[in-house]
């Protein structure tokens, strides 16, 4: 098995929340610091700037600034990272990052060990950190086979399908944090873990009317994502044919194929891209 590693950071510009000081601190601890929080919560819900679950909604305001006190960070990043799906809380997968890298509990900041193999039906993934005695801890394995089998991949509208770099990493960091971070986690799932369960909280079932990788006829090496070398020239070929309108193209071409980002772009999305951009070209499989 092939594998490879790379530091898990959180998107650029993206703020990291501080590590809690001292002991666990809350707004339960007396009185006037619950009437305090309640006044913050109250003003923090008449803000348009806040997500839409919190606006008008002084209890959920209220959870995120217990939440926010608990990780010594501000009310306002815990709203940005904490959303309400059907009524569960979930974070978001790059603040579960954050939260682990920022924590300093571990000597270096997360890491994934990407492999390759038939037995995990392709990608499979684990998070990992060298803690303060220089010990190596790691997460559970992520791997395609898991992901099909708990039916993520197959939900309707699944980045799995069309993200599974990126994703798998995300379900690493979250599954590391679960198991080895439960304090900062706080027991909450992440934000895609959230929107493939059931309410009762159990694994989705498939739906019988979702079409499913196997469905499309797809293979493991459809799913294995494309080298940087052939990201680089499908990059070029755009820059030789259509000059400072590349990007444009680049972004309509990649909204066409139901993909974010040419980085980790499966096997399978990558040949519709050098299809449409050989119609656009006339060069056959876009490669010329």
């Amino acid at each position: 098995m092939s594998s490879n590693v790379m530091q898990a950071m959180p998107p650029q510009g993206m703020a990291m929340p501080a590590a809690p000081q001292g002991g666990m601190m809350t707004i339960f601890s007396d009185p006037q610091t619950f009437a305090a929080a309640m006044q913050m919560a109250d003003t923090l819900s008449k803000s348009t700037i806040i997500p839409r679950e919190y606006q008008g909604n002084p209890s959920n305001c209220m959870i995120a600034v217990e939440m926010s006190v608990r990780l010594n960070t501000s009310p306002m990043m815990v709203m940005q990272h904490l959303h309400v799906i059907q009524g569960r809380p979930a974070w978001s997968a790059q603040w579960i990052i954050a939260m682990i890298n920022n924590s300093r509990k571990y000597k270096t900041v997360l890491q994934y060990e990407m492999g390759y193999d038939a037995a995990d039906d392709g990608l499979s993934c684990f998070a990992w950190a060298i803690d303060h005695a220089g010990n190596k801890v790691t997460g559970p394995k992520i791997t395609m086979k898991m992901a099909k089998a708990e039916g993520w991949v197959g939900k309707n509208g699944s980045k799995w399908q069309s993200m599974p770099g990126v994703m798998i990493q995300y379900r690493a960091a979250s599954f590391f944090g679960r198991v080895n971070c439960p304090e900062m986690i706080m027991g909450i799932y992440s934000q895609d873990e959230v929107l493939e369960m059931d309410l009762d909280g159990s694994a989705a079932p498939i739906d019988p009317g979702t079409v499913t990788v196997e469905a499309k006829g797809l293979t493991m090496e459809d799913l294995k994502p494309i080298t940087q070398e052939q990201r680089q020239a499908m990059l070029r070929t755009l820059k030789n044919h259509f000059g400072q309108d590349s990007h444009e193209v680049l972004r309509t071409l990649l909204s066409e194929v139901g993909c974010e980002s040419t980085d980790g772009m499966p096997m399978h999305l990558y040949r519709k891209m050098l299809e449409r951009i050989g119609e656009l070209t006339g060069g056959g499989d876009g490669n010329g």
